[in-house]
């Protein structure tokens, strides 16, 4: 089987939209991951106020 010129301009075309939409989905996943924050907070809120532990999160983020 053959495939034409255009077909592949097509393929090629759609292959890379969908590789852009891979790389913005795992920047908005990487974004949305709060384990470390999940972390650090746990430990500290068991021992100071969470005023306190939030502005130590902030100052290591």
């Amino acid at each position: 089987m053959t495939v034409n010129r255009k077909t592949k301009i097509q393929l090629a075309v759609i292959l890379f939209f969908a590789l852009l939409c891979e790389g913005a989905s795992t920047l908005v996943i990487r974004s949305w991951n709060t384990d470390r924050q999940d972390d650090f907070m746990m430990p500290c809120i068991q021992h100071q106020e969470v005023n306190v532990c939030l502005a130590e999160w902030q100052k290591r983020k």
